[in-house]
């Protein structure tokens, strides 16, 4: 496959984004595509047009059109306890939520996502994509202002992490509470267990979701 800008992995399956906006995909649990068999795809095959941005989980997948719609598809992993609507169901990309520039589920169940308007905010509780599909219920607002968001982990321990920037290069990130925690200004690039400040300089995560206080200097 060619002009691809951005590959993504859940537990079963692989969606390729073009730089076009096509959003493409292969592997299991994809019965709604024509050229499934037995709920397999082989080779990859176009879900969607105009596709900006994209995140999985470990059996499911959000994307946001350039109109921003909100769309998810995949399936069931949680109980039902929280009311959600639960079962192993496969459904095509369904729409919803609008006004949305970006999404980020990396700490699922739920997922955080940056409105148009650049005010970022969080639906809790097991993703919305089975059958009889709605609109998600009590979104909150965690802050006026953001404009990245990426998948990050914390050291030792490997806990998932949501890491935000917002209009003025600071960097936040969001662990296991819900309200963002903010880390760092002047930061230049983050991702994973580290950030890059615009000094240059390289800093890690603790394991309670902190910038390291030493500074790991990249080689020569």
């Amino acid at each position: 496959m060619d002009d691809v800008t951005s590959v993504y992995a859940a537990a079963s399956t692989l969606d390729a984004l073009k730089t076009n906006g096509e959003l493409w995909a292969w592997g299991e649990k994809l019965d709604f595509i024509s050229s499934a068999v037995e709920g397999k795809v082989a080779e990859p095959a176009k879900l969607m047009d105009d596709v900006i941005d994209v995140s999985t989980g470990l059996s499911y997948c959000y994307a946001v059109k350039s109109d921003g719609t909100l769309w998810v598809w995949g399936r069931d992993q949680y109980s039902s306890e929280s009311g959600w609507n639960t079962g192993d169901t496969i459904v095509a990309p369904q729409k919803i939520m609008d006004g949305v520039a970006m999404v980020e589920s990396h700490r699922g169940p739920g997922f955080l996502y940056i409105k148009t308007d650049g005010s970022l905010w969080q639906v809790s509780g097991p993703a919305p994509f089975y059958s009889g599909v709605r609109t998600p219920e009590n979104p909150k607002k965690l802050l006026d202002s953001a404009t990245t968001l990426f998948p990050g982990y914390t050291t030792p321990a490997p806990l998932p992490a949501v890491l935000i920037f917002d209009s003025e290069n600071a960097l936040w990130v969001q662990t296991d509470t819900v309200t963002p925690s903010k880390l760092m200004d002047n930061v230049k690039y983050a991702h994973g267990i580290g950030a890059v400040k615009e000094s240059g300089d390289l800093y890690y995560f603790y394991h309670d979701g902190y910038l390291g206080l030493e500074a790991l200097n990249m080689p020569n």
